[in-house]
This record gives C-alpha cells, sequence and structure tokens, in this order.
C-alpha cells in the first residue's frame, strides 16, 4: 500500500481559460489560489487579457479580428486559433493535463476551443474540455451556436464536463443573476481543484494520473462533482450530495467507469468509506467498475470531502445526446451485479 509521503511526483497541468468567459473563469481560479497547475489565457479580445493575472497570455490575432471581439462569429475565433498555433502548441508543449476552459455561444470561446483541444490531445495530454451552455435568455442564436460548439468540441476532446446554465436556472428560480454567475464560477473552480488536488496531494492511498486516464481518456461526456460532509453520518452526507447533483444535466445512474477520491482528517475511519462507496454503487450502473483512493489531511477535522468522477454513460455518445438527455439524477436501488468490482487503488 502507497504511504503518506510530503513529497510526490506530480503531473503537468495546464488550465487554459478561451474567450470572455474562459478568461474570466480562469482569474476567479488564480485568485482563489488553485495550485498544482499553470494558468493560460487565450483570447482575440487585447483588454482581457492583462486582466487575468495569467503568467501566459495568448492574444489571438488575424487581420479578420484585429485584436478586438468576435462577438458571436465562431469562424473568427476559429481562425484566430489557426493563425496564432504556433503560439498555443508552445503553450500546450510539456503538459500531461489540459483543462480547456471556455463559455459556449460566443466566437472566441466557441470558434477556437475545438481547434487547441484537438492540438492539445494531439500532444499526447489528457484533454478535459469543461464548458458552459448559455441561459435561455441569451436568445436562441447563442443557443444554437453553443450546441453547435459542444458537437465540435465532443469531437476533439478526450473528455467533456457540460455545465447548463438553464438547468441551474431551473434548479434555482429565484437565483439572483449575480449569484447565478458566481455559482458557475465556483463550480468550475471546484472541477478543476479537485483533480489537481488528486495528483498534487500525497495520499494514505493514491491515485495517479493512469487512474484518472483510465475514466477520462477518450470518455466524451464526463460526470465530475465533489460534495463535503460533517458530524457522525458525513461520508453519507457527502456521497449523498454527489449523486444528487444535477448541474451537469448528466444521469449518474447509466455511468459504468467511476473515480472516487476520499480527503479527510485521521479520524477518518474505513467504515466510513465502505458506506459511502456502497451508497455510490447503488446510484450508478450494476456492473460499474469502481476505483477509489484516500487522503489524509491533518487539518480536516470532522470534516469529509469526496470528488466523483464519472463516465461510460450508456446511450450518451455525442452532443446531440447530452441536449436530449438532460435527466434528473437519481438513485437507482438494485443490488450491484456479481459482475460489478470496486477497486482500492495501491
Amino acid at each position: 500500500m502507497t504511504t503518506t509521503s510530503d513529497i510526490r511526483t506530480t503531473a503537468k497541468i495546464k488550465v487554459i481559460g478561451i474567450g470572455g468567459a474562459g478568461c474570466d473563469m480562469i482569474t476567479r481560479m488564480i485568485q482563489n489560489r488553485i495550485s498544482g497547475a499553470e494558468f493560460i489565457a487565450i483570447d482575440t479580445d487585447k483588454t482581457t487579457l492583462p486582466l487575468t493575472g495569467a503568467k501566459r497570455q495568448i492574444l489571438l490575432y488575424k487581420p479578420d479580428t484585429q485584436g478586438i471581439r468576435t462577438e458571436s462569429d465562431i469562424s473568427l475565433g476559429s481562425k484566430a486559433a489557426r493563425a496564432s498555433s504556433y503560439e498555443i502548441e508552445a503553450a500546450i508543449t510539456g503538459a500531461d493535463i489540459v483543462f480547456l476552459i471556455t463559455g459556449l455561444g460566443g466566437g472566441t470561446g466557441t470558434g477556437a476551443s475545438p481547434y487547441i483541444a484537438e492540438m492539445a490531445r494531439r500532444s499526447k495530454a489528457l484533454t478535459i474540455a469543461i464548458v458552459t451552455r448559455p441561459f435561455g435568455f441569451e436568445g436562441r442564436y447563442r443557443t444554437r451556436i453553443a450546441a453547435e460548439g459542444l458537437d465540435e468540441i465532443m469531437k476533439k476532446a478526450d473528455a467533456v464536463v457540460t455545465i447548463d446554465d438553464e438547468r441551474l436556472l431551473e434548479l434555482h428560480p429565484e437565483m439572483k443573476i449575480n449569484e447565478a454567475f458566481k455559482t458557475i464560477n465556483e463550480t468550475i473552480n471546484g472541477y478543476v481543484s479537485s483533480i489537481t488536488d488528486l495528483l498534487t496531494s500525497p495520499g494514505l492511498i493514491n491515485l495517479e494520473l493512469a487512474n484518472i486516464e483510465s475514466v477520462m481518456r477518450n470518455a466524451g461526456p464526463v460526470w465530475l462533482s465533489s460534495g463535503k460532509g460533517t458530524g457522525n453520518n458525513r461520508a453519507m452526507e457527502a456521497a449523498n450530495k454527489l449523486i444528487s447533483d444535477q448541474r451537469s444535466g448528466i444521469n449518474i445512474k447509466d455511468a459504468r467507469k467511476i473515480l472516487l477520491s476520499f480527503t479527510g482528517g485521521n479520524d477518518l475511519a474505513l467504515k466510513e468509506v465502505e458506506r459511502a462507496v456502497e451508497i455510490i454503487r447503488k446510484a450508478v450502473d450494476p456492473a460499474a467498475d469502481i476505483a477509489f483512493g484516500v487522503i489524509i489531511k491533518q487539518q480536516m477535522s470532522d470534516e469529509i470531502s469526496l470528488t466523483l468522477i464519472a463516465s461510460e454513460f450508456a446511450g450518451l455518445n455525442d452532443s446531440e445526446q447530452i441536449l436530449k438527455r438532460l435527466a434528473s439524477s437519481g438513485s437507482r436501488q438494485e443490488k450491484p451485479s456479481e459482475s460489478a468490482k470496486t477497486y482500492c487503488l495501491v
């Protein structure tokens, strides 16, 4: 069994914000001091890049764009990315994992992201796109552009995590608009930090890059969520939060590959891990394979944090199916089949 160590070999992680929304999102990550990753800002708008705080900034420039916003012309975003391929390739080089963060519906993020995803994947980096779809009130045109962009990025990235802004509005109809955007930023923040923590935090039972790749490489749509619990039933509380997360619009009950990470203090009990895994198992495909790891942080007292990555969803392989199946998350109570497996990663 791998024991806790203060020093751990880490994967090289790069987080790329693309377009106005993507750059805004990585600005929040930098402000929140997410560690273990290099941040790169890419945009056609020369006024937004210096505001991000990213050490590496790439202005996508082409005579058509003249260093200004592309608005909703995705052809300009794509052309600008291709014209800047040398700078983008240099920024991606050496990465083991590349996160692409963007808001779909605009010209730069929607147009440039598929090409950048293709470049990242060609470099052999695990390429994870985290994208948002626009609110309904933003108009049918942006919704259509976003759908086209999602279709393209699904073809290029290894894994795609989709956050449906409109679904957030459906779940919380009374939420104020500033709270909605804050929630979206915090959600994406959590997605990125949860994976960087898996790879950079010393673990009692370590999760390695290969474990994450086994779930996310060539995966297509992915469920990614995290939950926390406190008190006597903290593990079950955190597990129930995970399976009830409806922000992605994907139904977890059809997932056939699961990666689960526990983070807790020295008082984390084996029985708690067992109970949480059982809750997850009942919520997913009965034949799903579940692998898990454990991170011990001494500063965590009376609290447990769980991170869940799920993939290989039955009947969910492309963007059209994602858009059709914005289903509610639910728990399925069947007993696990004999073919189901659970792995403790050592």
